[in-house]
Parts: structure tokens; sequence; C-alpha cells
């Protein structure tokens, strides 16, 4: 076969595959442009829990002696805390180490944790002004938010998130002159900045008379939803 011959074949090909092709014909799936982006919602929440971490320390020439000056202060503290509704108690680190002074034992310090937490911020300031008089010392004080309260603004903040993505999903396939569009992924998260734990007082026993209870003040915390996806635009 001559040239002239595979020439006029390839011709032929060609006119019968764009025959199958009608003018005009909507791209395969798949095709078209995609957009990625991302949308935020926030809200201030106010912490509706405390958890408070205070401490009894003692010091004396002999570890039998730290040891009961500890636990007669734990002892008063619990004292306290049995008339005191809706605080949830618990214990740190108990903690007794010698002091040197040129390598020479001259002394025992110890010291031991008490974990405080509640929803009820005056009473939980009032307890710890009573605790302050038994001879514990506040460490730091930290917000959050109870996981109730917590689900429940993250579910709202999701919704807002969807229907915010959805918004700006059709505000872009306007900008572009598309015709349509279709969400091809989205993926949402949750998030929150706390706020750092602040100490209150200087970490050391006060006397009865400077007892008073502490100023609380928890101000808020960030909650936020985000939605990051693609569509894609159909012209």
């Amino acid at each position: 076969m001559d040239r002239r011959w595979w020439l006029a074949a390839l011709l032929l090909i060609g006119w019968i595959v764009n025959a199958h092709v009608p003018a005009g014909a909507a791209p395969a799936e798949g095709e078209g442009s995609r957009v990625s982006f991302r949308v935020e919602v926030q809200r201030e929440v106010t912490p509706d829990r405390m958890r408070v971490r205070m401490r009894a320390t003692a010091e004396a020439e002999q570890p039998a002696r730290v040891q009961n000056e500890i636990n007669a202060r734990m002892q008063a503290a619990r004292r306290v805390l049995e008339s005191s509704e809706g605080i949830t108690v618990g214990t740190g680190q108990y903690r007794i180490h010698p002091v040197y002074r040129k390598e020479r034992i001259i002394g025992w310090r110890g010291s031991q944790d008490l974990l405080l937490e509640s929803g009820d911020f005056a009473r939980l300031a009032e307890v710890m002004g009573r605790l302050q008089a038994q001879g514990l010392a506040v460490q730091e004080v930290s917000y959050l938010i109870s996981e109730p309260l917590r689900r429940r603004i993250e579910s709202d903040l999701v919704d807002e998130a969807v229907a915010a993505f959805r918004a700006r999903a059709r505000q872009l396939a306007t900008d572009f002159g598309a015709r349509r569009h279709t969400v091809i992924e989205a993926s949402v998260s949750t998030g929150g900045h706390a706020p750092p734990v602040r100490p209150l007082l200087r970490a050391q026993a006060l006397e009865a008379a400077d007892a008073v209870p502490p100023v609380l003040a928890p101000g808020t915390r960030r909650l936020s939803a985000s939605v990051s996806g693609s569509i894609r635009l159909a012209y």
C-alpha cells in the first residue's frame, strides 16, 4: 500500500470518531474547575468549671515531725470540706525529702497537694479562704468547660460552619459564573483555646488573719468549628 492510501484511511477513522462526539457535549465526569476553601465560626464561652490545686507544706529537723504536720493540716482541710457540698476533692503528690547544706542533712521538708474542682465559683472561693487559714497555700487555679457544655456548643458551631460552607460554595459558583457546583470533599473539625493556668497567690501558707478569699475571674474561652473542602464547578 502506498502512502496516499494510509493517509486516506487515517482521515476516515478521524471522521468516524468525531461523528460520535456531538458539538457542545458536557465534559466527562470528574472534569471542570475545582475550588478548595475553608470556613470557620467561633464563639466566646465562659468556663463553667474551676480547678484549684492547694498545698500543705512543713519543715522540721525530723521527717516524722514533717509528716505529722502535713497530716494534721490535711485532716483539718478534710473537716472543712466535709461541710462543703458540690466540690470534688482529690489528693495529689505526697513528698518528703531532706534539706542539705554543704552535703549535710540539716532538716526535712515535705508537702502534699489537695485538688479541688467545682462549678460553684463562689463556694469554692470561700472554701479556699478557709483552707488558707488552715495553713494551705494556693498553687494554681485553672478554668475549664465541662463536657456537656462543650458538646452542646460544638454541635451548634458545627451546624453554623456547615451552613457557612454551603453559602460560600454557592457564592463562589456565582462569582466564577458556573451553572452549578458539586461538593466533592469536606472535613469538619472543632477546637478551642484554653486560658492559661493562673497562679493566684504566693506558694506559702497565710496566717489566719490574712486568709481572705481570692478574687476569681474565669474570663472566656474561644471554641470554634471549621469546614474544609472542595467543590467542582460546571460551566
